[in-house]
C-alpha cells in the first residue's frame, strides 16, 4: 500500500468514525427529556451538558471539513497549492480543554462522557494524521 493509500484509509476511517458520532450525538440529543413549560424539572448541569454537546459538535464538524479537503487532495480533485487557500486546510484546535467542564458541582452524563472521549479519540488520531501528512508533503 502506498503512503497515499494508507493516507486515504486513515483519513476514511477517521471521517467515518466522526461521522458515526455526530449521529449518536444527534441520537442522544433526540432523546434527552425535553422540557415542557416553565414548571418542567430540568436535570441538574444541563447547560454543562448542552455546551459540552455543541463545543463536540463544533469541533467534529471541523474536523469532518479538513477531512473531506485532505481526501480531495489526495484524490487529485484539487491541487495542494489549491488547497492551501482554504481556510479548512490547517486542522482546527480541536483539543477538548479538560477544565471547561470540569466543575465540582456538575457531573456530565456517562453517555456525554462517553461521547466526549470517542471524540478526543477521533481528535488525536487526526492531529496525527496531519503531522503525518505534512512530514509526506515535505519530503
Amino acid at each position: 500500500m502506498t503512503d497515499s493509500n494508507a493516507f486515504c484509509a486513515f483519513i476514511e476511517i477517521t471521517y467515518d468514525e466522526t461521522l458515526a458520532l455526530l449521529v449518536d450525538t444527534r441520537e442522544y440529543l433526540n432523546n434527552m427529556p425535553k422540557a415542557q413549560g416553565a414548571a418542567a424539572p430540568v436535570f441538574p448541569g444541563r447547560a454543562e451538558t448542552m455546551s459540552a454537546i455543541s463545543n463536540l459538535t463544533w469541533r467534529m464538524t471541523e474536523l469532518m471539513s479538513w477531512l473531506m479537503l485532505q481526501k480531495a487532495i489526495i484524490g487529485g480533485e484539487i491541487s495542494l497549492e489549491e488547497a492551501a487557500t482554504h481556510t479548512s486546510f490547517n486542522l482546527p484546535d480541536i483539543a477538548i480543554d479538560e477544565t471547561r467542564h470540569n466543575s465540582p458541582d456538575v457531573d456530565l452524563p456517562v453517555a456525554v462522557r462517553g461521547l466526549l472521549d470517542r471524540s478526543r479519540r477521533i481528535g488525536d488520531r487526526a492531529i496525527g494524521l496531519q503531522g503525518s501528512l505534512s512530514n509526506a508533503r515535505t519530503h
